[in-house]
């Protein structure tokens, strides 16, 4: 589904505290407390702890010679603590951004995804390369409750990565710099795992593959998200 196209606020069906924001530049996600986050996120990426997820839209035009610390100024006119936020950036028209979710064995899970399509790309073959970040950009963020290990979370991404380049496939999006071959993503892509690590359920993940319940449900809701904003991205 779309909220956004109707409203400005949408609290996640399976998960009420999970509250998404529309702002005039941003949405901003709050309301599951501190969760453990492995991430390629422009601020505050790889492993690391946040309560605030804010993915924000630029310009094509922006200056990317020091985005972070752009991002850090941007959050804080906002009054949002940079220390305890995972930021994203994107030129991706946010009002097209998908939600989907999930109830499974041992968790929750909310997914959104913003795709804009400007800088489509195949992996692995020769293109023009950039020295810093250029912020095209299919960025997605998945929500879990539940508990997982820092390998189940990767594992996660692997299963989101290879969901993403799917739903391209089957959009036949195609790189941006060579007509004809298929699109795996965009140059700039961001992916955020983000979990509660709740004991409530009485068990760990330990494993996010396409034969796991949790990474079934992974790939099949940024599946979903990434087909339904990317069907309606501007090109």
């Amino acid at each position: 589904m779309q909220p956004f196209r109707s409203g400005r606020l949408y609290h996640a069906d399976c998960w009420p505290d999970l509250t998404f924001t529309l702002k005039e530049d941003a949405i901003s996600v709050s309301g599951a407390g501190r969760l453990d986050c492995a991430s390629s996120a422009i601020l505050n990426g790889g492993f690391y702890q946040a309560d605030t997820f804010v993915n924000r839209r630029v310009a094509l035009d922006f200056d990317c010679s020091d985005p972070v610390t752009d991002l850090r100024h941007y959050l804080n006119a906002q009054g949002v603590d940079a220390s305890r936020t995972i930021g994203l950036l994107t030129a991706a028209d946010l009002t097209r951004a998908s939600v989907q979710e999930a109830r499974g064995d041992g968790f929750r899970m909310v997914v959104c995804t913003t795709a804009g399509l400007g800088n489509a790309a195949k992996a692995g073959i020769p293109r023009t390369v950039f020295p810093s970040y250029r912020p095209g950009t299919i960025n997605t963020m998945i929500f879990l409750d539940g508990l997982f290990s820092p390998a189940a979370m990767l594992n996660l991404m692997c299963t989101a990565t290879e969901a993403k380049s799917s739903a391209l496939w089957d959009l036949g999006v195609q790189d941006a710099e060579s007509a004809g071959k298929l699109a795996t993503g965009t140059t700039t892509d961001a992916l955020v795992v983000a979990a509660t690590q709740s004991r409530t359920y009485g068990l760990e993940h330990v494993y996010g593959g396409t034969a796991a319940a949790v990474g079934h449900a992974a790939g099949r809701l940024v599946y979903l998200t990434v087909k339904e904003s990317a069907s309606s991205a501007d090109k």
